[in-house]
């Protein structure tokens, strides 16, 4: 198996010779992926692609590419915002679709591919240390006793000169549903995946642990949006939750050539903006209220309608005291976009608030804050740094909050 390729959001990946290059299979495979609806998560180039603003990994064949965040001008090692963006991931079950309380591991694995294959795996254990949920179903065939009920039309035509069966219908109880089906389906998915000893032996141990069924097909959104938990099943939904990623993001090519494609990728603008959502919400003082994307923005009608969705709304007592516009990038010359402040002039102007400020990230010491006033409106429009500092995520978003607090 080829060694793994670290790139970063935004940078350019080529044919080439080079170790951290891709080969001309791998970038027909990607091509064809692309045309397929992954043109969200890089654009081609030539002879090679460039990526979006989109971080996590990308599987094809048999290499692994991780994306990972970056800012522009900043010089840390790979392992440094790979433990970032999985803090980040731990946070935002919104973005990720995972459960908040499985974001974090006893140790932090090699990829981000393995963190995910490491969390499956530590789903299926508890389930199968618990006993999988069985279930009755249905089933018809020919049995050589004759138990439920006679299927005579079928058992006319199929025995007429074996005397001694009985086509029948008939309810068994096992583990054949389709819960377990979708676990099993992804358990060999993730084996198939893994790339490290040590994971491949535990995945193993696992696929010989659970019990033989068939494949759930097909698997689509709606095959997840049919589930259904109850107070037995509901401990399953972790475990679905990573099977979904793992199931849905998976696209096989049969076609000659071409290799099969894992996107496990997440948008990094929503990412962002949902951590800062969750910093808000956990560590803001009481008096104060963090909101997300709100409806009743409206602001103009015609043949469509336009409406203003900000990032976050700050209440206090259910007023609206504030709006932040999350930005994942670095402002140029510390200095905010024209358009950058057009936006927050029609926030403060719509929502009537007096304080709006958009929020960069920063992992060197605090920028100098830049403020300013509106001429029109006279509501305060600042520049404020959530700084990703080298300590826990608790760390980061109790930071976040007293800036905040402080600003407002």
């Amino acid at each position: 198996m080829r060694p793994p390729i670290v790139t970063y959001e935004h940078r350019r990946l080529r044919v080439g010779g080079r170790r951290d290059n891709i080969s001309a299979g791998e970038l027909k495979s990607l091509t064809a992926f692309h045309a397929r609806g992954g043109h969200k998560y890089y654009d081609l180039i030539h002879r090679g692609i460039k990526f979006k603003s989109y971080v996590g990994v990308l599987r094809v064949g048999e290499l692994t590419i991780e994306v990972l965040p970056k800012l522009d001008d900043d010089r840390e090692e790979a392992d440094v915002w790979r433990n970032r963006l999985l803090d980040m991931l731990g946070v935002v079950p919104s973005v990720t679709a995972l459960h908040p309380t499985s974001s974090h591991l006893r140790t932090r694995p090699n990829s981000i591919l393995e963190h995910y294959l490491l969390l499956y795996a530590n789903e299926l254990e508890v389930l199968l240390r618990g006993g999988l949920a069985k279930a009755y179903r249905q089933r018809t065939g020919n049995r050589t006793a004759l138990r439920g009920k006679l299927e005579l039309t079928r058992h006319l035509t199929e025995n007429l000169v074996h005397k001694e069966r009985f086509y029948v219908r008939d309810q068994v109880y096992n583990y054949d549903r389709p819960l377990n089906r979708i676990l099993g389906q992804a358990l060999r998915l993730a084996l198939r995946l893994a790339s490290s000893a040590g994971l491949r032996n535990r995945l193993s141990e696992l696929v010989m642990r659970f019990p033989e069924l068939p494949d759930q097909q097909p698997v689509t959104e709606e095959t997840f949006l049919r589930l259904r938990y109850d107070r037995r099943t509901e401990v399953y939904r972790p475990g679905i939750q990573i099977a979904r990623l793992l199931l849905l993001n998976y696209h096989p090519d049969l076609r000659a050539g071409r290799q099969d494609v894992l996107a496990l990728l997440f948008n990094m603008n929503a990412l962002w903006e949902g951590f800062l959502l969750q910093g808000l919400r956990r560590y803001l003082p009481g008096n104060y209220r963090a909101s997300g994307k709100i409806t009743g923005g409206r602001y103009w009608e015609g043949d469509r309608k336009a409406i203003l969705i900000p990032d976050i709304i700050i209440y206090e007592s259910e007023t609206p005291v504030a709006i932040l516009d999350a930005k994942w990038k670095r402002p140029k010359n510390d200095r905010p976009s024209p358009s950058d402040l057009q936006q927050l002039f029609t926030y403060a102007g719509h929502f009537r608030v007096e304080r709006v400020a958009l929020l960069y990230p920063s992992n060197t010491p605090f920028p100098k804050q830049i403020c300013g006033t509106f001429v029109q409106s006279q509501a305060k429009a600042d520049l404020l740094w959530a700084r990703m500092e080298s300590g826990s995520v608790k760390s980061w978003m109790q930071s976040l909050a007293a800036t905040i607090q402080e600003w407002l």
